[in-house]
């Protein structure tokens, strides 16, 4: 009895930890700044869910034995998903080890898909214990985090300082579609933001037909219909097409596939979702959207250089007092030439809080001549400053005669740094910082800096990779790093993935790893039929109304974005599948043994 006492214990402490980290999702807070990646709440939450989870099977292993714990978690899956799922790390594993270069970054993106097959083992684990309940608590955890992050963008946008100072907390980015601002609330991208928020907007539409007595259900069913406008109209204002549509046919597809849950109408409380979404985000386009003053900068000024790659970051923490190498590059707009060893780039320092400026510092001298039209890509050194605080810094292109000086209208737009000490918590803007970033977006806007490549081009890319290496690809997570070895345009973000879930995986692991994501896809889709189809209780038809409408708006976006390099959506992904996966069985069902 103490033992199952003890084991009732660390799974209700698993459930909780999970619904922890379903929450957590949209609100992954770093603790040292972006360039510590791995230090962040979200993998904090994660790791305690999993070390739980751990401790919960060596609970049983030592109660009822090593062979009945490594049996009873052999059987967890269905048998063709356990075999699709090695295939698809084994794949990934290769991919990584015959890696053209790069190798150490695709070992990392292999391992990463290692962490979430036990994400989905775990998951799975759970929910054959805990039944639908688990399901409907996740669900419930998702619309909540979706509403709350969704109503953090919305307030934003209508201009409240309290919702920029939170979303700054999480990013500080703002992104744009022409003139119009992309809502991202606390993720870190506008189509993250779009993935996560169609989720949350099934999960919602799902938990409106819940079962409960006449008052409760309405009044549940109105908080969620309510939470549905809201996601939706945070989902429009992401201005993602690929989300949108995504969204549009995983409706039709549960409507078509799905288990039959309407309690109450649930088509009915999503069509008055769509409807009032769009309401509400034409009378925010048309008439509650703040207008952004336009400001007189010095880019109506014709500029005499065009930089790239690190000269054109928006936003940068840094460390007081060190030096940093970085690659940026110069375009000569100008008419003269820029002879070697005289001309070269140099940079400057502007406090925010003090209003004073450092002298121009040289970064890095020409080692040959650039004439007008041509570029140059330059290894430069920058020395920051040693006292921390908010500050901006410039580029400039300088010339040595035979003091350095900078060139006039030579001036990348600048970039906001924050310079505090290493371990320091990070901390939001002041609000003179924010008076500069938006004059300093306004300026970005009207001066054409590097050239993004268009989804054509990457998909381009990405074919090109796999004619080369058709087997196994460049290995996992290298595209990013390496599209611009088969692309026609110059080197610059990293960040920019294929933009395709498919491209991805054909170029990263080629032909092999496109057939072993083909097959785990087909398993996990015959694991939410047959939960589907075995859905009696109305807890497992909305859990597997929601798994129907979540894979095929999955499939669906993936075809124009991908998402899993992400960790909040790659979390929801793996997670969700592990929900599915599970066999349809109530608590209880393998505790017989406790009686």
């Amino acid at each position: 009895m103490s033992g199952g006492f003890r084991d009732g214990k660390l799974e209700a402490a698993c459930s909780v930890a999970l619904a922890a980290t379903v929450l957590g999702l949209p609100f992954e807070f770093y603790f040292f700044g972006r360039r510590q990646s791995l230090a962040t709440s979200l993998k904090l939450e994660l790791v305690v869910f999993l070390a739980l989870w751990l401790a919960l099977v060596l609970a049983r292993a030592g109660r009822d034995g090593a062979r009945a714990a490594g049996h009873e978690l052999a059987t967890l899956l269905p048998r063709r998903l356990q075999l699709a799922l090695i295939a698809f790390l084994a794949v990934q594993a290769l991919a990584a080890a015959f890696a053209p270069e790069l190798r150490g970054n695709a070992a990392k993106a292999a391992v990463k898909w290692c962490v979430g097959a036990a994400i989905l083992v775990a998951t799975a684990d759970l929910a054959r214990r805990a039944g639908p309940r688990l399901g409907t608590r996740l669900m419930m955890a998702l619309a909540l985090a979706g509403s709350l992050t969704a109503a953090v963008g919305l307030g934003d946008r209508l201009g409240l300082g309290f919702c920029r100072r939170v979303i700054e907390l999480f990013q500080p980015e703002l992104y744009y579609t022409e003139d119009l601002t992309r809502l991202s609330s606390t993720m870190e991208y506008p189509t993250t933001a779009a993935s996560f928020l169609t989720a949350s907007l099934l999960a919602s539409v799902a938990l409106v037909s819940q079962r409960l007595e006449p008052a409760r259900r309405r009044r549940r069913a109105a908080a969620f219909a309510g939470a549905a406008v809201l996601q939706g109209v945070a989902l429009t204002l992401t201005f993602s097409r690929g989300a949108g549509f995504a969204a549009l046919v995983a409706l039709a597809a549960v409507a078509w596939l799905g288990p039959k849950i309407l309690a109450l109408p649930v088509l009915r409380y999503a069509a008055a979702g769509v409807v009032g979404s769009f309401l509400v985000v034409q009378g925010s386009l048309l008439f509650l959207a703040p207008a952004e003053p336009r400001l007189d900068s010095a880019s109506s000024q014709r500029r005499i250089a065009r930089f790239g790659h690190a000269a054109i970051r928006e936003i940068v923490d840094l460390e007081p007092g060190r030096e940093y190498r970085e690659t940026i590059s110069v375009l000569n707009e100008s008419s003269r030439v820029w002879r070697r060893d005289g001309f070269g780039v140099g940079y400057r320092w502007s406090s925010i809080a003090k209003r004073e400026r450092s002298l121009v510092r040289e970064a890095a001298m020409f080692r040959e001549d650039v004439p007008p039209g041509q570029e140059r890509r330059l290894e430069v050194r920058l020395q920051t400053p040693a006292e921390a605080g908010e500050y901006m810094l410039i580029w400039f292109v300088v010339h040595r005669d035979p003091d350095l000086e900078e060139l006039p209208w030579s001036f990348a737009p600048a970039i906001l740094c924050s310079i505090r000490p290493a371990g320091s918590l990070p901390q939001p803007w002041s609000a003179r910082a924010r008076d500069y970033m938006t004059a300093i977006r306004t300026e970005r806007n009207e001066l054409p800096l590097d050239l993004v490549p268009s989804r054509w081009d990457l998909w381009r890319a990405a074919l090109r990779m796999f004619r080369a290496r058709p087997l196994l690809g460049i290995g996992p997570d290298n595209f990013r790093l390496l599209k611009w070895k088969y692309m026609d345009i110059p080197k610059g973000d990293d960040t920019i993935l294929a933009n395709s879930l498919y491209f991805e995986f054909l170029a990263c692991s080629g032909l092999v790893g496109f057939l072993s994501l083909a097959w785990l896809l087909l398993e996990l889709g015959r694991a939410v039929a047959r939960r589907s189809a075995a859905a009696l209780s109305p807890a497992e038809q909305q859990l597997a109304w929601f798994g129907v409408a979540f894979l095929a708006g999955f499939l669906v976006h993936g075809t124009v974005d991908y998402f899993l390099k992400f960790t909040p959506t790659f979390l929801l992904f793996w997670i969700t599948m592990g929900m599915l996966a599970a066999p349809a069985q109530g608590p209880g069902a393998f505790d017989a043994h406790r009686l």
